[in-house]
């Protein structure tokens, strides 16, 4: 829920300062955290945090994609039941 309620926030808010006239810049702006010249600045402030003791590396269950050997967040995940 974490990712669609700031995501809605945010589009609640571009969406009045467009009815109020301001010429606003959303998809044109947005980057993913692991695009080229991105990604080093994301590595490097996640190991200033973990070294700070502000975030750990904890042992449970992740989504794992064999591919990339990265973790997939839930809402990326499509679930398949088994017998």
């Amino acid at each position: 829920m974490g990712h669609v309620l700031d995501a809605s926030i945010q589009d609640v808010l571009i969406r009045r300062k467009r009815m109020s006239g301001y010429n606003t810049l959303w998809w044109e702006r947005e980057r993913f955290t692991m695009d080229e010249g991105l990604s080093e600045a994301v590595k490097k402030h996640f190991v200033d945090l973990y070294n700070d003791g502000l975030i750990y590396q904890g042992e449970y269950m992740v989504n794992r994609c064999p591919r990339c050997g990265t973790a997939l967040a839930d809402d990326e995940v499509e679930m398949l039941d088994k017998e």
